[in-house]
């Protein structure tokens, strides 16, 4: 397993550093307010996930589960 990790991470490194690629991370949380997640079907059967965060805040953020990373990458 760490020669499959050594192999792949050097593969990642050294093509991204050729074709001037730069790694980007999803954030596996959003703001509900953001726009970024899309629903995942025409019937309304499949929501995104809310949930309230942001403990200690004054006032909490509405949070959602990012569904798909598409849109986001969009954005970003």
């Amino acid at each position: 397993m760490k020669a499959l990790y050594l192999i792949k991470n050097y593969i990642e490194e050294n093509m991204a550093k050729e074709l001037n690629l730069q790694m980007v991370q999803v954030p596996l949380i959003i703001s509900k307010d953001s726009g970024v997640n899309d629903y995942l079907d025409r019937d309304g059967s499949h929501m995104p996930i809310d949930f309230p965060c942001g403990l200690g805040l004054d006032k909490r953020i509405e949070a959602q589960v990012v569904q798909a990373a598409t849109k986001w990458k969009r954005m970003a």
